[in-house]
């Protein structure tokens, strides 16, 4: 889930089903910056994410099986904490083999993005970026 929307930990822990609008894009304000993110979930891909389908499959089937509440990550009906979420992500990424924290799947999410071809108004569209310069950050980190 954090992959898919490269949601920080502490805006990922409160998404749910009422952050999808009418046209099926998950929208929420992220904390640290207050900017929206736009990040597609029942809508069509964009053409930068056309080849990602089966992954937001995947993320969906997996919500399905842990989720049904108030937010996609719940434990056991309550609503995870920001540190345990942290620890839960580098937890199961570390027994993946994946090795990264939240922020690095944020990351990955974001430079997979621009790898994509997908454009600085892309990114900061999925990612939440405040301005051009911070979105073209991750274009360039990748060249």
């Amino acid at each position: 889930m954090v992959f898919w929307t490269a949601a920080r930990t502490i805006d990922a822990a409160a998404l749910g089903p009422r952050n999808i609008d009418h046209d099926g894009v998950l929208i929420y304000r992220q904390s640290k910056v207050g900017k929206p993110a736009h990040v597609p979930w029942n809508s069509a891909l964009p053409a930068v994410a056309r080849g990602w389908a089966l992954e937001l499959r995947q993320v969906k089937d997996a919500l399905q099986v842990t989720s049904g509440g108030f937010t996609f990550l719940e434990a056991n009906g309550k609503v995870r904490s920001v540190k345990g979420l942290g620890n839960l992500i580098a937890e199961s990424a570390r027994t993946a083999g994946i090795g990264k924290s939240a922020h690095g799947l944020r990351k990955s999410r974001l430079t997979a993005i621009a790898e994509a071809g997908g454009s600085a108004h892309a990114i900061m569209a999925w990612g939440g970026h405040q301005t051009l310069q911070e979105a073209d950050g991750t274009r360039v980190q990748r060249s």
